[in-house]
């Protein structure tokens, strides 16, 4: 069981909430996690797409941490996670310069699969080269942005 301890803005614990404040909803599973800042690093620095048991998907809702830390679903999540970013897509890459290992080397634009432009990143090829978007990619004419000097600020 999960009591929303405070209404969040947007979840269906706010919408549910403001009918009944006493109501409890149980947390079926969580489905994925998504960082709330750059370089989140610890479980706090995430939100967690609820699955709301008796709820249909499209109920679904992400919670912060707070919410959903003391559930088993949390605790079942935090032993067998799923994966947190899919590939949907390399937009373009650009050469990186100054480089330990010389030059030959890039880094891709990535766009993110259920996650809006706006969270695009720059990465290397080592951390998507084996994803199926990375194949697709490479067979296609290459866009490139101009390069980026390795010791330049992100």
């Amino acid at each position: 069981m999960w009591v929303q301890p405070k209404a969040v803005e947007g979840s269906l614990a706010l919408k549910e909430f403001s009918k009944n404040p006493v109501e409890e909803y149980d947390v079926e599973r969580i489905e994925k996690r998504r960082p709330k800042k750059k370089n989140a690093k610890n479980d706090r620095d995430f939100e967690y797409l609820v699955k709301w048991k008796d709820y249909p998907a499209s109920s679904n809702t992400w919670e912060p941490h707070a919410n959903i830390e003391d559930t088993e679903a949390f605790a079942t999540f935090k032993l067998n996670p799923v994966t947190e970013y899919d590939v949907e897509r390399i937009v373009k890459r650009r050469p990186i310069v100054n480089n330990a290992r010389g030059a030959g080397d890039f880094e891709y634009l990535v766009k993110w699969k259920d996650y809006p432009a706006s969270e695009n990143t720059w990465e290397q090829h080592a951390g998507i080269k084996k994803t199926d978007a990375f194949a697709a990619f490479m067979r296609q004419p290459v866009e490139e942005a101009a390069p980026r000097s390795r010791r330049a600020a992100r």
